[in-house]
């Protein structure tokens, strides 16, 4: 089970594992911990998607929209936003190679906290290496 990827330019296709959103999401948090002192709404906003775990001590379960939009605009400035291309798949849609670079960004800052393996790293290379774009559907 995941999300179905393939190139929309030559044959190249992949599937995407679900556990794999929760993997960045992790390594996001972890980091944002790791620097809390200069991330303190950015890790509000994080903790926030853990809302639904209730043995989670760190959850929020509340977060005002303005404080969602602080968040996200800080994440943007702070080159930290680039991982929700791959955690905010939904059902159909598209990852370009401009997508493609700011994972990469992002992914390189929190990379020391992914646990394991990346398992879906081709996805993220296929564009990269080709620019093409990826369709998907989950």
């Amino acid at each position: 089970m995941g999300i179905d990827f393939w190139c929309t330019e030559c044959d190249f296709d992949s599937k995407m594992c679900f556990s794999t959103k929760r993997q960045l999401l992790d390594a996001l948090r972890q980091y944002l911990k790791e620097h809390e002192s200069s991330h303190i709404v950015e890790l509000k906003y994080i903790n926030w998607f853990y809302r639904d775990i209730e043995e989670d001590t760190e959850n929020v379960v509340s977060i005002t929209d303005d404080e969602k939009y602080q968040a996200r605009t800080l994440l943007k400035e702070k080159n930290l936003d680039g991982l929700f291309y791959l955690i905010s798949v939904g059902e159909e849609g598209f990852l370009s190679y401009t997508d493609a670079i700011q994972f990469r960004t992002t992914f390189n800052i929190v990379k020391k906290h992914i646990q394991g393996r990346f398992l879906d790293s081709d996805i993220i290379c296929h564009i990269g290496s080709t620019k093409h774009t990826l369709q998907y559907f989950g």
